[in-house]
């Protein structure tokens, strides 16, 4: 109902949804079902499954950008204090106490950066960001709910101390179900609002409904993760967002 055939873009825009859909849920070997160790060596050294396929797609990602090397040249000169702070990041390895850990975050880090940049230098980076949001929200949302409501050994979790029950989703907290509710959640809204305004286009009911049933899962999955924060937060940018969309209350 959302697909928007008038812009097209890149395949390789797969490789930063994959990216964001772990990043946004579990790692691999979570969801396979390999418990997190409580040995200090063990935690130091991670997961070798995780770390190849983080690996994989940070490869592809890098091959994607160095056919767009003139693409990536531009953006990498207009954002000179971006490429300085990953820099020092870098070198802060150097005096880690940990620096095998260190590396291995910051080359993670790093990947967050090459997949912001296959975005950006998509031929329609705004189409492309916006298919981004879409394709992991709308699985990582609905999927949430699957866990929650009828998967409860994968969906909800029990607190420590008082035993209380709490919804987790696809995440392993109750403030990352929050989180990712939130930022898919003003996506749908931002797509919402776009749609709503119709843009001389023949076809927004598709969108609208789509968007919709986006949001309404995303405010059903707040409520549910009970996290003041986000549930603060989605409501403060949605409401900037509708009003900054009327051109009369922008204004103002």
């Amino acid at each position: 109902l959302a697909r928007d055939r008038e812009a097209p873009t890149s395949k390789a825009l797969w490789i930063p949804v994959v990216w964001l859909v772990i990043g946004g849920s579990r790692n691999v070997s979570q969801w396979l079902g390999s418990q997190a160790s409580i040995d200090p060596d063990r935690y130091l050294e991670g997961n070798a499954l995780d770390r190849n396929v983080l690996t994989g797609l940070l490869v592809l990602g890098v091959l994607v950008l160095v056919r767009r090397q003139l693409q990536v040249g531009e953006l990498m000169r207009a954002n000179a204090a971006i490429i300085l702070y990953f820099s020092y990041c870098g070198a802060s390895v150097l005096w880690s106490d940990y620096p095998d850990v260190a590396l291995r975050r910051w080359i993670r880090g790093l990947g967050d950066m090459v997949m912001v940049l296959v975005i950006l230098t998509d031929g329609d980076r705004l189409a492309a960001l916006k298919r981004l949001l879409t394709r992991a929200g709308g699985l990582l949302m609905p999927v949430s709910i699957l866990l929650i409501r009828y998967y409860p050994d994968l969906g909800r979790g029990y607190d420590r101390w008082s035993g209380m029950v709490y919804w987790t989703g696809v995440t392993t907290d109750k403030n990352g179900l929050g989180m990712i509710s939130m930022i898919f959640g003003l996506a749908s809204t931002w797509h919402f609002l776009q749609a709503d305004r119709g843009k001389a286009r023949a076809r927004t009911a598709g969108p609208l409904i789509a968007h919709g049933a986006f949001v309404a899962m995303a405010l059903w999955l707040l409520l549910k993760a009970g996290s003041a924060t986000a549930i603060a937060c989605f409501f403060v940018a949605s409401v900037v967002m509708a009003l900054t969309s009327r051109p009369a209350l922008a204004r103002k």
